[in-house]
């Protein structure tokens, strides 16, 4: 009898330690197919425009070791447009934000634009005024745009 009540005893410790290992691992795989935002909204890869500087009024200047990132019309109801020039001034790319391609999410005012370095991480830290929460750029090693992401305050 009491053998019975061991081997019982068992089986049920041996269910619920696969139980919770199961869900562990679930959980797992959901984070996983978050993306590169996690819970946050994005990513977003903008669309890349041709621009002319000459023309164009920048709104902002963010220093980079090979160039300048700049900002144009986040002070307006147009989209945002980021582009880099190199330390040559010349333009090396340029992308509109669009709304449509951040999940739907009004992008038209962005304030207090930094670049933050950390963890071999470079990203712009930024505030979308237009739906007021933050968001992050983040850059390749190169200081080049590889997505942005808006996250929830």
């Amino acid at each position: 009898m009491r053998k019975k009540i061991l081997i019982v005893l068992g089986i049920i410790l041996l269910g619920v330690v696969g139980f919770f290992g199961y869900t562990i691992y679930q959980f797992g795989q959901f984070v996983d197919d978050l993306g590169e935002c996690g819970m946050s909204a994005g990513p977003c890869y903008g669309q890349a425009v041709e621009i002319t500087l000459e023309t164009s009024k920048v709104d902002q200047y963010l220093a980079c070791p090979n160039g300048r990132i700049g900002f144009i019309s986040t002070q307006d109801t147009l989209s945002p447009i980021i582009f880099k020039v190199d330390t040559n001034s010349k333009l090396v790319w340029a992308l509109r934000l669009e709304s449509d391609s951040c999940s739907g999410i009004p992008l038209k005012q962005m304030t207090g634009m930094e670049i933050l370095e950390d963890k071999g991480l470079r990203r712009i830290h930024f505030f979308n005024q237009t739906y007021s929460e933050p968001g992050t750029i983040y850059l390749t090693n190169d200081y080049n745009f590889e997505y942005l992401c808006l996250s929830p305050m």
